[in-house]
């Protein structure tokens, strides 16, 4: 089943004009992943994941070799964890 697979993004942020991997390089784990689409007809990813105190508006997510600007990041009502709202780079 499809449904049945893990998947999983990295996210980055930018210290001193280099990105790099948080939490400590590590994979996040994705529970749920949608599309929208914005109010200025911009097609945006929305991935919904655990809580992480250090995800912040401005870093980026990589996924499956795409990489995304996170543009913003609120509490899930659906889900216990963080919705990240990025766009294509």
């Amino acid at each position: 089943m499809a449904s049945d697979i893990e998947r999983f993004i990295r996210i980055e942020r930018e210290v001193k004009a280099k990105w790099s991997a948080i939490p400590l390089g590590e994979k996040v784990r994705v529970w749920e992943m949608s599309s929208a689409v914005s109010d200025e007809g911009e097609p945006l990813r929305l991935f919904h994941i655990g809580h992480l105190e250090t995800v912040a508006r401005g870093q980026r997510v990589k996924y499956l070799g795409n990489t995304f600007a996170i543009i913003s990041v609120s509490d899930s009502k659906r889900l216990v964890g963080l919705e990240l709202n990025c766009r294509g780079q």
